[in-house]
């Protein structure tokens, strides 16, 4: 059975040895996604049987979605830069969407080397819902 929805967030790309997560970010993003009938899916790597970039790829056959989200930090970059380019390969037509502090201070070279559509930068909460709005709206 395939779940619809606006976005997939991609959590716990970190080295496997740090074994975190950064839920915590997700729980203003999800409820104002939800003030605004927007639907999103949490993806935790980190908890996935097939901790590997194939595993994701995976993972995602199962959903019907419009964009993807992942959150950027000096350790998790290097991965965030690998799974987009996958996602991207095996989904095209997928919006990636980064946000973190990594990309809000390196905006400029994330975009020349990653295959992301659109970084926001600080406080993303209602940028997100505008972006996905805009998204949905370019798909009717």
């Amino acid at each position: 059975m395939i779940m619809k929805t606006d976005i997939v967030f991609i959590d716990g790309l970190i080295p496997r040895y740090m074994s975190q997560s950064f839920l915590g970010y997700l729980f203003p993003l999800v409820a104002i996604l939800e003030e605004n009938h927007l639907s999103c899916k949490i993806l935790n790597v980190a908890c996935m049987k097939n901790y590997s970039i194939q595993g994701i790829i995976d993972e995602l056959r199962d959903i019907e979605f419009s964009a993807i989200g992942m959150t950027t930090n000096a350790d998790n970059i290097q991965f965030v830069y690998k799974v987009s380019d996958a996602i991207k390969h095996h989904y095209p037509n997928a919006c990636i969407i980064l946000g973190g502090p990594q990309v809000s201070y390196a905006d400029k070279k994330t975009l020349q080397n990653c295959k992301c559509d659109v970084i926001i930068r600080g406080e993303g909460e209602s940028q997100l819902v505008n972006v996905i709005n805009k998204l949905k709206a370019n798909l009717s």
